[in-house]
């Protein structure tokens, strides 16, 4: 057990981002694997069409123990676009309209740490959906084979991204540093409020550039702390018994009234690992036969629900008979507050929401 505990003193050492390389457009990193990403704006819908398109880039020829994470990031940081609005206005003179635009910047920069709105508490948020993928060594220096298909499978992927309808931005060493730093740095006076972009040191190991100085990570009884802010993550242990595509679109809130849903910053991340798809199948087939002996058998009485299982499995079966791959998915919130009591009633609200949506 305490082998599985973290016991190092610098918060570094839990990000395994050591370098990025521009000529590959590839991160290498501690654990003997490299990866690549993309920022892209969330989707505001699809139809079946989308769906297919999703399934195929799911479906690529990923190695063994790939990693593939998506995660829709509602950021407080939107130091970009009140730049971009701000240099739009820079040859203006009237002092009025000049104070007027600067005073608009104050209000939804405010609006990223207390509610704009007082009737449902919603904060400002920029949404990003941070797409990673992370590929095994077989040595902790790659060769020039794995370095070839690890910059073959960023580009396709990269060309599926922008067929399903993304709009696909390449994650490079500083645009990742933005993305990290707005997600571990919380408070008013964190380095990604600066106008200036950050920049990459290159004598500094990446992971040594992402936390600010005066940033700490604790652990205590209640969970995290990065700075002043409470961190909880939340698992999910049961799905919905039918989810179709687009349901994602209601996991930030309702779309319809808004009246419900996350109110301020977030992390929905769905990791999803690549097993052997061989050996993987095998095992399926094994429960898959165990589910249809208990279905057809006196068990069925008082256990009804052998019966759903057994036709979740020829669902499956169905599907990968059709080239379809088996994978493992992990789904999980976390959820950032200033204060302990915001935090318990972000828990409480982000419960109670996604409970309506069926998952538990």
């Amino acid at each position: 057990m305490k082998a599985s505990l973290y016991s190092g003193q610098r918060a570094s050492e839990l990000l395994p981002v050591l370098a990025y390389s521009d000529d590959e457009q590839l991160f290498f990193m501690e654990d003997q694997s490299v990866g690549f990403g993309f920022l892209c704006d969330p989707l505001p819908g699809g139809d079946e069409s989308v769906a297919d398109r999703v399934n195929v880039l799911l479906n690529n020829d990923w190695p063994k123990d790939t990693l593939l994470q998506f995660g829709l990031y509602a950021s407080p940081d939107i130091q970009t676009d009140l730049q971009r609005m701000m240099g739009l206005r820079h040859r203006q003179s009237d002092p009025l309209l000049r104070a007027s635009i600067r005073k608009r910047a104050d209000f939804l920069d405010g609006g990223t740490v207390q509610p704009i709105e007082e009737s449902t508490q919603t904060q400002v948020r920029n949404f990003q959906l941070i797409v990673t993928c992370k590929l095994p060594l077989e040595s902790p220096i790659p060769t020039e084979r794995e370095l070839s298909r690890a910059s073959a499978l960023r580009a396709s992927f990269s060309q599926a991204l922008a067929t399903v309808g993304f709009r696909v931005t390449e994650m490079t060493d500083r645009n990742w540093l933005a993305a990290l730093s707005a997600q571990l740095n919380w408070g008013k006076d964190a380095s990604w409020r600066n106008p200036s972009p950050i920049r990459s040191e290159a004598d500094k190991p990446l992971r040594e550039q992402v936390l600010d100085y005066d940033r700490s990570i604790k652990v205590d009884s209640q969970g995290l702390m990065l700075g002043d802010y409470r961190v909880k993550t939340l698992s999910f242990k049961r799905l919905p018994e039918r989810i179709w595509f687009g349901h994602a679109a209601s996991f930030a809130g309702d779309m319809m009234t808004g009246s419900r849903g996350l109110r301020g910053s977030f992390l929905l991340n769905v990791t999803i690992h690549f097993p052997s798809a061989e050996a993987m199948r095998s095992r399926l087939e094994t429960k898959r036969q165990w589910a249809v002996n208990q279905a057809y058998g006196p068990m069925l009485k008082f256990v009804p629900v052998l019966a759903a299982k057994k036709k979740g499995f020829d669902v499956l079966f169905e599907a990968l008979q059709e080239g379809d791959r088996p994978i493992r998915a992990n789904m999980t919130l976390t959820l950032f507050s200033p204060t302990e009591e915001a935090s318990i009633s972000s828990v409480s609200n982000a419960r109670t929401y996604f409970k309506e949506l069926g998952f538990e």
